[in-house]
């Protein structure tokens, strides 16, 4: 049964992996657009979440190499993800918003597959202290937007991610 449950889910993610690079090449334009809009960033920072997930999974059942290749370039492209996100809400004065979470707190999710794959300690454990030192600092302001400002922040679907940073930091948490 575990081996089912992980092929759908490691299908589904190559097939959302594979697609950024086949728009990257079909709709270049499109895609140097989206990378000047931060809730574009945050979509795409899933992404990164997903390589390391499928590296972890590749690290245990197919190659240990290759597996631990994927989880870096995935912790890669996150911090590059994240860095990005946070120069064009400083450039463009965004307030913080629910999207904000998967660019930035996902951090954690290499935290998780580093440990997974057996990577030194302080690679997991400056992964997961960055993720809850991240959404300790944006969470508050999150949070009394939405409040506050219901009609504006609240009314997204994005609203729900409220509840993934401490959940996602607390898996981490029993990784590291």
């Amino acid at each position: 049964v575990d081996i089912l449950a992980v092929a759908l889910v490691v299908t589904a993610g190559v097939v959302q992996t594979a697609y950024w690079p086949l728009k990257i090449v079909t709709c270049f334009d499109v895609v140097r657009s989206e990378l000047c809009r931060p809730i574009d960033v945050a979509a795409i920072a899933a992404s990164a979440m997903t390589i390391c997930f499928i590296g972890a999974q590749v690290h245990v059942r197919v190659d240990k190499g290759l597996g631990s290749f994927l989880v870096a370039f995935g912790g890669l492209l996150q911090i590059v993800c994240m860095v990005h996100f946070f120069y064009l809400v400083a450039k463009q004065r965004v307030k913080p918003e629910p999207y904000w979470f998967p660019p930035t707190v996902s951090i954690a999710m290499t935290a998780i597959q580093a440990s997974a794959c057996g990577w030194d300690a302080w690679v997991s454990n400056a992964c997961f202290y960055s993720a809850i030192a991240i959404m300790l600092g944006i969470l508050p302001f999150v949070s009394y937007r939405v409040a506050r400002y219901p009609s504006k922040v609240a009314l997204s679907p994005s609203c729900n991610i409220l509840s993934a940073p401490a959940s996602l930091c607390t898996v981490a948490w029993h990784f590291v």
